[in-house]
């Protein structure tokens, strides 16, 4: 290792460790061959993760001046190597980046002892502006669309407006995010607007390249982050459907429950629980269920009137003792309730009646940030009282994060158009034929119901410039 290499002597990258020092690489704890160059290239990427290793210093690394050797194809094999028990690829990077004529680079997140740190790829803006939003562009129905992080101070009745700052600008939409505990990275779910599903991906604040952690197997959602900040929930809603758990820094996937709603993910900070939207039946309501991590069962905590939607979007306090969530009385019709983890009756604390996109709790647990009235942001005290609209995030603001030091706001922003479309079915309820469009607009239709006798249908639109039936 180089003097004064800051690089400890064990690194975990992935589902990988590596001793510098004895020079041992394991996969999921058990010990794989990675000896001589491989493993020294290994080394010298690990020094200096997210920096270009050029050719020149592998090659006065691994072969001293006096050696005599074809160095151009034994570097290619040693990196071939290297590669193949990585499980990498040269076209597909993961984990090294190649940079032609040039060197390599080392892509993936690290952890060092207790430490994490990052490969910081392509930095286009000084760290000085991570204290805005996540912003990101996108084109057809998804008209804009944006993150943010502020700079962030709730509970500062005197503090300055918020200042906005873009987190992604990547093409297609991006959208659900959630912090990591130490408030220095953000997970996302991206659909990267090339037609296939939408994965989960990890990025450090002020870093350009994200590390995707989750492998198309259908569109995922709602990532939510373990309290030790080595695992992010999700829950993947088409293809091999339920809810999963991957590790933060890439790895197998493992499904602990077969809930795949897409209506709101939470993990208690104290690492026991999962909460989720969840049905017993198609006809009944939403109703808030309880996952233990511990005993891998699952119970529910609330109990909505029939004939509503229901229960969606929770959210975990941070004492891990009261979920907050949605109740959905009808499309556009939401109110904020607050339950205990251990169930119990509800107690309702907005009265505004109108749709609810996302919760999160402040810092110290005594109120919350909402998207409601105007499709913006509102702080909710927890004790009730009139919601006071956030300044700064402008319309049009969903998904809000909090992270858990209190001090930053990530949340998605931009318009997307729905329109209500009509598929015919023959008597066992197949499609005998493609979807066509039924009513279309250039603003937001949903939430179609037939009449009883199927001559009409009820729907909710934007269409006067504010949500009707």
């Amino acid at each position: 290792m180089c003097p004064g290499s800051e690089v400890g002597r064990i690194i975990r990258f992935g589902v990988f460790e590596v001793d510098l020092h004895s020079g041992e690489l394991r996969r999921n704890g058990l010990k794989i061959k990675l000896q001589g160059q491989p493993f020294q290239i290994l080394a010298l990427l690990l020094e200096r993760p997210g920096e270009v290793v050029t050719r020149d210093d592998l090659r006065s690394r691994l072969w001293p001046a006096d050696t005599f050797v074809d160095f151009e194809h034994s570097l290619n094999a040693a990196i071939k190597r290297l590669r193949e028990t990585l499980g990498d690829s040269a076209e597909k990077p993961i984990y090294i980046e190649t940079l032609p004529r040039r060197g390599y680079r080392f892509l993936a997140p690290i952890q060092n002892g207790s430490a994490t740190t990052a490969a910081l790829l392509s930095l286009r803006k000084p760290v000085a502006v991570l204290v805005g939003a996540l912003f990101l562009a996108i084109t057809g129905l998804l008209a804009l669309q944006h993150w943010g992080i502020f700079s962030f101070h709730i509970s500062q009745a005197s503090a300055p407006p918020m200042r906005v700052a873009p987190f992604t600008t990547f093409p297609g939409a991006e959208f659900d995010p959630t912090f990591s505990p130490d408030g220095k990275q953000i997970a996302f779910v991206w659909d990267r607007d090339d037609g296939k599903p939408a994965d989960l991906y990890v990025k450090f604040i002020g870093a350009e390249q994200p590390l995707r952690i989750s492998r198309s197997e259908g569109s995922v959602c709602n990532p939510a982050w373990s309290p030790d900040g080595q695992y992010v929930a999700f829950q993947r809603s088409s293809g091999s459907q339920g809810t999963f758990i991957v590790p933060a820094l890439t790895g197998p996937e493992r499904r602990v429950s077969g809930q795949s709603a897409c209506l709101g993910l939470s993990w208690s900070r104290d690492g026991k629980f999962l909460v989720f939207p969840a049905k017993d039946s198609a006809a009944e309501p939403w109703h808030i269920a309880v996952f233990s991590l511990d005993t891998m069962e699952e119970h529910r905590i609330t109990s909505p009137p029939p004939n509503t939607i229901g229960d969606h979007r929770p959210c975990i306090s941070p004492d891990s003792r009261t979920v907050a969530y949605a109740r959905v009385s009808s499309p556009a019709v939401t109110d904020l309730y607050l339950s205990s983890i251990e169930g119990g009756d509800a107690r309702r604390i907005t009265f505004d009646k109108t749709a609810i996109r996302g919760c999160a709790w402040a810092g110290d647990g005594q109120s919350l940030v909402i998207t409601g009235r105007e499709q913006t942001l509102w702080r909710v005290p927890v004790s009730g009282g009139t919601p006071e609209r956030l300044s700064g995030a402008g319309p049009r603001a969903f998904d809000p994060a909090i992270s858990p030091q209190g001090d930053k706001l990530a949340y998605t922003t931009g318009a997307m158009h729905t329109n209500i479309w009509r598929v015919d079915l023959d008597a066992r309820r197949h499609a005998t034929g493609p979807a066509k469009p039924l009513m279309q607009s250039n603003v937001s239709d949903d939430g179609p119901q037939f009449s009883p006798d199927g001559s009409h249908i009820a729907f909710g639109s934007q269409r006067s410039g504010f949500p009707e039936v």
